[in-house]
């Protein structure tokens, strides 16, 4: 069966990959006794929370509770399906992975079916269209890049595509769930004609979706739009995939900085060029989502759009997005009307200046505004160069204060006050209480979760229900049972188990006690060891004493429960007026007092 077949190919990868040897090449991990530990790369930290286990090949998070093996791991931070990241950990380790028999592929296994025949397609139809080979060579493309991107193209025609794959097996409920065609009137028919295709790839370069060129007769005094993408699928969000980071991120995480640009010419252009760590847009800022991605490998970004307001604009507000998320964030500045792909066919030495003398994006605006606005020095009057300042720093509050706003760092946010206020000629005061306002506003309009899906302000929001605290006991309990999962485990400690395992349920309260808090914590098996082989892994010395010392506060604890439960039997005996609950209930309290005492 092929579950089997599947459950084989994860152990075969489990046991070619370390777990520490896949994490290392995405974060840097330090040694901690038998463990390692890293900042986490799911969350934004300071001191390292994220600690790996080589031992039993899983990972786990006490900041943000992230866990798993190097399956949850890939699919985690490359934003991939488990299919998707069972193929790229087969790719690495050199596993094959064996066909899932006819009939049995899911939905989505299909999609990515039909898309990968679909590219295919594409590329042939370019192998025979000699005058859009022809385009993109002008263009500046290599045949070699080409090829490495996969372009293709499809020639003008309402079903070619849908014909082709529907001979090959692919049903028309498929092909339009993989956006390939579209229902009309009467039948369905090819969403892409007489289009240079460029595949969009996922983290695991598996293709997701097209974006289609207009070309050819098509194009001449045609309505049609110059680019056309796929639409929004199972397997394609837009707003969450930047085309060419299947193939960008290993040299970003190298690198430590991602160049972003925003068309696929340009993208392959700087690729080709050598700048390996580019990624592309598709026509919108950055979102949330991809500067999410970007963040796992790098926190720093070069955007590189446009020289035109349009450009501009979008620069903007991709900077907004990073900087919220605690990003460095560059801008390129390039020559008016010129685009990447331009820049770098004309002088791939203009585009590496372009790209290394980024400045900051605070500084980017700031040098774009003095320049809309007549220099000072050049107005006559006194009148005329008051109102060119005046201009200028009204200017500055709109599009340079939300940049301000939107640092995650105080300290960034400090140091590029200070620089503003010094270009405006104004007192920090006031940049700091112009950023103090944008953010009380953005703080006041945030959109928040409700019950039934709505969305209110933040001052109608709900108040939260406080989370019940674990009390002593359970907090106890909980140690104690991660000490008893690590020591049965670990080899040079297992023949201790017996004896504790003793010790513990006679603190526990008894057999049955402990068998529902065995059954109870199990789920949490690998977190209470993490928890235990960070608190005693490098001091294992310690544990006997500290195990002890752990065991007689829980039977205090437990004893101090029953006694409090004792004590509220008491009064309710004596609100009821029976004489003999309250004799046996007075009898209690005085065995488990009797039972403290001994304790201490």
């Amino acid at each position: 069966m092929f579950v089997l077949r599947m459950s084989t190919t994860t152990e075969q990868i489990k046991e070619r990959l370390s777990i520490a040897d896949l994490i290392s090449g995405y974060v840097k991990l330090e040694r901690a006794g038998a463990n390692f530990k890293a900042r986490c790369p799911f969350h934004n930290e300071k001191t390292p929370s994220f600690f790996v286990s080589p031992s039993r090949n899983t990972y786990y998070c006490f900041g943000c509770s992230k866990k798993g093996d190097v399956f949850t791991f890939v699919q985690e931070f490359d934003g991939l399906d488990f299919r998707g990241a069972l193929k790229l950990l087969a790719e690495r380790t050199g596993v094959a992975l064996v066909d899932e028999p006819q009939g049995s592929a899911d939905v989505r296994a299909r999609l990515f079916a039909a898309l990968e025949s679909a590219c295919a397609f594409f590329e042939q139809g370019l192998a025979g269209a000699s005058d859009a080979r022809e385009y993109l060579v002008k263009r500046g493309l290599t045949e070699a890049s080409i090829t490495y991107w996969r372009i293709g193209y499809v020639q003008e025609g309402w079903s070619a595509l849908r014909d082709e794959l529907a001979r090959q097996g692919f049903l028309e409920r498929e092909l339009e769930g993989a956006g390939l065609i579209k229902r009309g009137e009467r039948s369905f028919y090819d969403r892409f004609r007489s289009r240079i295709m460029f595949p969009i790839f996922d983290s695991a370069g598996r293709v997701v979706a097209f974006s289609g060129r207009i070309f050819g007769d098509a194009a001449e005094g045609s309505d049609a739009a110059k680019y056309l993408n796929s639409p929004e699928t199972e397997l394609f969000h837009k707003s969450s995939i930047l085309y060419g980071f299947d193939k960008a991120k290993h040299t970003i995480r190298t690198l430590r900085c991602a160049i972003v640009v925003e068309g696929q010419m340009d993208l392959i252009l700087s690729h080709q060029a050598g700048f390996t760590n580019t990624v592309a847009l598709s026509g919108t800022a950055l979102t949330e989502a991809q500067c999410k991605l970007l963040k796992r490998l790098t926190d720093n970004l070069v955007i590189a759009l446009d020289a035109d307001s349009a450009g501009i604009a979008a620069a903007g507000r991709s900077a907004t997005t990073a900087l919220s998320l605690g990003m460095d964030v560059k801008v390129a500045e390039l020559p008016e009307g010129r685009d990447p792909a331009d820049l770098i066919k004309e002088s791939r030495e203009a585009w590496k200046s372009a790209v290394r003398s980024a400045t900051h994006v605070v500084e980017f605006y700031l040098a774009v505004l003095e320049r809309t606005h007549a220099p000072l020095e050049t107005t006559s009057s006194l009148a005329g160069r008051a109102a060119d300042r005046r201009a200028l720093r009204r200017e500055a509050a709109r599009v340079v204060i939300p940049f301000l706003a939107a640092m995650s760092g105080a300290i960034d946010r400090a140091h590029f006050i200070s620089l503003v206020a010094a270009r405006l000629l104004l007192p920090e005061s006031a940049i700091m209480e112009e950023v103090a306002k944008y953010r009380e506003t953005a703080r006041r309009v945030q959109p928040t979760p409700v019950a039934g899906g709505a969305l209110r302000g933040e001052r109608e929001a709900a108040e939260p229900r406080p989370a019940t605290a674990p009390t002593e006991r359970e907090q106890l309990l909980r140690r104690l049972i991660g000490i008893y999962y690590w020591v049965e485990q670990d080899a040079a400690l297992t023949v201790l188990v017996p004896e504790f395992a003793r010790a513990l349920r006679a603190a526990a309260g008894g057999d049955e006690e402990f068998r529902e808090i065995a059954v109870r914590f199990i789920e949490n098996r690998d977190t209470l060891i993490f928890e235990a082989e960070r608190a005693l892994g490098e001091h294992r010395e310690q544990l006997a004493e500290e195990s002890v010392s752990l065991l007689r506060r829980l039977e205090r604890a437990v004893l101090s429960e029953r006694y409090e439960t004792a004590i509220a039997e008491v009064r309710a005996a004596e609100l009821s007026g029976d004489a003999g609950a309250l004799t046996e209930a007075m009898a209690a309290c005085a065995e488990i007092s009797k039972e403290m005492a001994e304790l201490s």
